[in-house]
């Protein structure tokens, strides 16, 4: 059912697609137009559908995470602790290469 678009060439995975010149093997009629328009249109519906399916877990998994976070005030303080300590020492830092 190739239309000779060329669309799969690109990105097959093996590199085994090559695209010869052949004299036509039928002439497309208009039915046969219309299935390839009836296929194009659902890839298309199905490439939106996963896009949006993935960008709809993205979502969620980002919200969990962030949910996660917030929840818990003893993970929270530990967070600011860490944040302290490791602006305490960048500025000891900052203060020994000050003296140099």
């Amino acid at each position: 059912q190739c239309t000779g678009c060329e669309l799969c060439i690109a990105p097959c995975p093996v590199d085994c697609i090559r695209m010869e010149a052949v004299a036509p093997a039928r002439v497309w009629r208009e039915a046969d137009a219309a299935w390839a328009r009836v296929r194009y249109y659902a890839r298309n519906a199905r490439l939106d559908r996963q896009k949006s399916e993935r960008d709809a877990a993205l979502r969620a998994k980002s919200l969990a995470s962030s949910e996660a976070r917030s929840e818990s005030p003893i993970e929270n303080a530990a967070a600011a602790r860490k944040r302290a300590i490791i602006a305490a020492a960048v500025a000891r830092a900052a203060a020994q290469q000050s003296k140099s």
